[in-house]
């Protein structure tokens, strides 16, 4: 009786209670709560299911609660999820690039895609501010965590699963949480940790759709180690876990991609499975696209012809995914050999698509077809530089590369030509008369005083510096050099290279020291040029060897410097760098020979000791100058702005190491620091005075003649006042330069001596300065610093 009772008065309490609107269920984490405070709840109770079930027919408030949480914020922030993650995959799909370590990089996140994820963000932020005692709670802060991670904002992804893991133990979706926390700690670098996690979670849980995220992200990261075998095993795995078609899609299109490096066959079988799973337009589309792709590398070409015209066809209203199926379409006519058929669509490409991904693309190979094909580097250099302006790829990027390498061909042949670098049209040649044929047949005429662009006719052949290279003959490439510059050696070189003389007129000139001093002007112009052509000879066989993989061209100009140039500081450098050549030929006699040679000739130098270690020879120990030393610190002092230490150091050089090479270099800096940075031009006079009287036969000396002729006219009447009297800064150093034997200076400061060198950086700026009309060598430094290249970027 009294069971009946109790039974009934709940009956009638529960009736009362759920005719209330004003009654709802809260816990809280703590005993004592102010009015306007919202402490969080007792997670372990709200995210029970059955609790959340039980105070949402027990209480209106609560129920009301539930409902107004999901259709006005869960499920708006859900749609905009979905939406988010539909840009995000269609980007992954479309940037398809055929390298193994793009997989484990994502394309950058499109605008549309952030705006949703953001907006994911927003709503599920009111949920976890306003809503916290809802079912809905971890579904919010799981949802933030990975429209973080989605968006490449990993840090914040990390710091959001952490606060999932942390709180929300009870969640059922905690082992999702982990996954992402696994895969986050990868995309951080942290990849010790994220395989931890990863590994663990897969023992544990028992959701297959989740074992199938973990394998394929282990599959990735196996990839990125190299490790093919293994990330095949993981996404077979991947594939079998899921129940998802689109998913399983998914993964059977990345598992394509690594066959399309590894297995060509299999590439296509798996391509045609993501063709059979997917609905997704997209998917589709680039499943199709690059099964035609693994057909041209099995040399199916007809095969690939037929899928690119039936694809162009198919997908004609959408031009985005069009112009990918005419470009691999032009493709398989340029990989049969039939360039005309391949240059013809690839124009129309352009013409239909200018500026598109797929255009530049179209540019690369025309690029690559006069390069590779007609060995013409000038036209291939035109659609380079095309190719580089387009979006960004990897055949761009390619692009990019290849035109800064024939930029600098182009360079170094004006260098070694001496005349003006050859001017690059900005537009195809080609190309603009085929637009202005198209347009003729068309019926469509020029619009008046519009006339059609003219370039000039670039001749096929092997000529020497016409942009068109010969990789197979290496004796008509050297004969062809000698051409260029004579075959009298040095001699030859200063009577073709140098056109013009700086002794045009002798009139006026009766003193003989100065005709002697103007001749010395001009031999120091000529050994300029010289040593210019040599530099660039040099920097040619390093373009061709290291950048442009062509070692028989490279071996030609080395052979070339090997029997002309003297220069005791590119000389045994390029006999190293050929003798390196020559081994990677299976050519070993003449690899030892000339590494003996270089030891023979410059036996006191770091590339002397390194041919000693290949050949098995005692190294010896090289002596080094302090003063060189001093002068390189004065140099970074000089970088710096700190002049006055820099000043120290330069006076110590000249007059305590009056016999070192750097000696008369120290002068010359000390003459330059003073003209250009301390604005104390009698100063700079004595330097270049005393740089002239100490060290005639230096090149420095030679190069401020110039500079003498205007300080002394400017310093003339001042001279006459203070005869035999010194500047203040120069008092130091008045007697304390020793004088030197003359045949022993000549000896040790001639000007054919190439060891003397200015820093590149500080040259550069002298060279600059509008008093010094003698052009220097252009000498660079053996190696270097790190300060110098930074102090140029200064």
């Amino acid at each position: 009786m009294k069971l009946k009772i109790i039974t009934v008065l709940l009956v009638i309490s529960a009736f009362f209670i759920s005719g209330c609107t004003h009654m709802s269920h809260r816990t809280y984490t703590k005993t004592e709560v102010a009015v306007d405070e919202d402490p969080e709840p007792v997670y372990e109770i709200t995210l029970d299911e059955n609790y959340q079930n039980f105070v949402e027919y027990m209480f209106a408030v609560n129920r009301s609660e539930s409902f107004g949480t999901y259709f006005n914020k869960y499920y708006m922030a859900e749609v905009d999820f979905d939406e988010g993650m539909k840009e995000y995959r269609a980007g992954y799909v479309a940037n398809y690039n055929p390298s193994l370590d793009s997989l484990d990089k994502v394309p950058p996140v499109a605008t549309a895609a952030k705006e949703k994820f953001n907006l994911v963000i927003e709503r599920c932020s009111k949920i976890i501010q306003y809503n916290k005692n809802t079912r809905f709670l971890d579904d919010a802060v799981l949802l933030i965590g990975k429209s973080y991670f989605f968006m490449q904002d990993y840090l914040q992804a990390e710091r959001k699963f952490n606060e999932f893991l942390s709180k929300l133990t009870r969640s059922e979706l905690y082992d999702e949480a982990i996954l992402y926390l696994g895969k986050t700690k990868m995309k951080l670098r942290n990849k010790s940790d994220g395989e931890l996690i990863l590994n663990n979670l897969l023992v544990k849980t028992d959701d297959n759709e989740i074992k199938s995220e973990i394998t394929e992200e282990l599959a990735i990261n196996s990839l990125s180690n190299r490790d093919i075998k293994t990330a095949v095993e993981y996404f077979e795995k991947s594939v079998d876990f899921t129940k998802d078609d689109e998913k399983k899609a998914n993964k059977q299109y990345t598992l394509a991609k690594i066959f399309l490096l590894s297995d060509i066959e299999k590439s296509v079988s798996e391509y045609d499975k993501v063709i059979d799973n997917t609905s997704d337009f997209d998917l589709t589309f680039y499943a199709k696209l690059n099964k035609g792709v693994a057909l041209i590398k099995l040399k199916k070409y007809k095969d690939a012809r037929k899928l690119f015209r039936d694809l162009s066809k198919d997908y004609r209203d959408y031009p985005d995914l069009k112009q990918q199926a005419d470009l691999e379409h032009a493709n398989t006519y340029f990989y049969l050999g039939e360039y005309d058929e391949a240059l013809t669509m690839y124009y129309d490409l352009i013409i239909e698509f200018a500026g598109t991904k797929s255009a530049s693309e179209a540019y690369y190979y025309m690029g690559k077809y006069y390069e590779e094909i007609k060995n013409d580097y000038f036209n291939a250099l035109i659609n380079y530089k095309k190719s580089a302006q387009g979006p960004i790829s990897e055949l761009v990027s390619i692009s990019i590369k290849k035109y800064n390498h024939l930029d600098k061909y182009f360079t170094l042949i004006a260098e070694i030509q001496d005349t003006l670098k050859t001017d690059i049209p900005g537009e195809n040649p080609q190309l603009e008369k085929y637009k202005q044929l198209k347009l003729e047949e068309e019926g469509i005429e020029q619009e008046k005083g519009k006339q059609e662009p003219k370039f000039e006719q670039q001749h096929e052949g092997k000529g020497f510096g016409s942009g068109v290279r010969d990789t197979t003959d290496a004796d008509t490439l050297k004969t062809e050099i000698k051409d260029e510059i004579g075959d009298g050696g040095d001699t030859e070189i200063i009577k073709e290279q140098v056109k013009d003389t700086v002794v045009t007129d002798t009139s006026g000139i009766n003193n003989y020291e100065e005709i002697i001093d103007l001749q010395h002007i001009e031999d120091s112009i000529n050994a300029a040029r010289q040593d210019k052509i040599f530099n660039a000879y040099f920097n040619m066989a390093e373009l061709f060897a290291f950048s442009m993989g062509i070692n028989d061209s490279a071996i030609v100009y080395l052979e070339f410097l090997m029997t002309d140039d003297t220069s005791s500081y590119r000389k045994p450098r390029a006999m190293y760098m050929l003798s390196t050549l020559y081994r990677s030929e299976k050519q070993e006699e003449k690899a030892n020979k000339l590494l003996n040679d270089l030891i023979e000739q410059f036996p006191k130098t770091e590339l002397a000791n390194e041919a000693r270690k290949i050949l098995g020879l005692e190294l010896i120990e090289i002596e080094t100058d302090p003063a060189e030393y001093l002068y390189k610190e004065a140099v970074d002092y000089i970088y710096s702005g700190n002049y006055q230490t820099a000043i120290g150091n330069l006076t110590n050089v000249f007059t305590n190491y009056t016999q070192s090479k750097v000696a008369p270099k120290s002068l010359f800096t000390l003459g330059w620091i003073y003209e250009h940075h301390l604005a104390n031009k009698d100063s700079a006079y004595y330097y270049y005075k005393f740089l002239k009287d100490r060290y005639p036969f230096s090149r420095y000396s030679i190069a401020v003649d110039p500079k003498l002729n205007v300080l002394t006219d400017f310093f003339n009447p001042k001279i006459q006042d203070t005869t035999g009297v010194l500047p203040d800064s120069l008092k130091e150093g008045e007697d304390i330069i020793g004088e030197l034997p003359q045949e022993k200076e000549k000896e040790l400061f001639d000007i054919s001596e190439d060891s003397l060198k200015l820093d590149p950086e500080l040259l550069k700026q002298i060279m600059q300065d509008t008093l010094l009309t003698v052009p220097l060598p252009e000498i660079q430094e053996e190696q270097p610093g790190e300060q110098e290249e930074e102090a140029g970027e200064r």
